[in-house]
């Protein structure tokens, strides 16, 4: 039981760092649009 919570926690985790690592991806992306429309 113990491990089968601890694997649904990591499980968060993981998608939670996900979700981070896309907006982060998603946020440097449009930086990099807006830069090439303003040349």
């Amino acid at each position: 039981m113990f491990y089968k919570a601890k694997g649904l926690v990591t499980q968060h985790d993981n998608r939670y760092f996900q979700i981070e690592r896309h907006r982060a991806y998603e946020k440097r992306r449009i930086e990099e649009l807006s830069i090439d429309e303003r040349r």
